[in-house]
């Protein structure tokens, strides 16, 4: 979930050129969810039972390794600007 949540921090650094600290960006997302505990449970289970390839963003292979540190060094980059 590091990975994403990294992953998260850089494309709004790319929409918006600030990027947040990856524990801000997830208090944002906490703040917006919506109090419908259905819908929560719902999306808890989907998580539990998600595979690596479907959580990490830019991942085509269905299947096999996946290499999170090169995910996780690529979603931490500076862009230049």
């Amino acid at each position: 979930m590091i990975v994403r949540a990294e992953q998260l921090c850089a494309l709004v650094d790319d929409a918006d050129g600030i990027r947040p600290d990856r524990q801000d960006l997830i208090a944002a997302l906490i703040y917006a969810a919506e109090a419908d505990g259905f819908r929560l449970a719902e999306i808890w289970q989907e998580y539990r039972t998600a595979p690596v390839h479907k959580v990490v963003l830019g991942v085509d292979n269905e299947s096999g390794p996946v290499d999170l540190r090169a995910m996780m060094a690529e979603a931490k980059r500076v862009p230049d600007r």
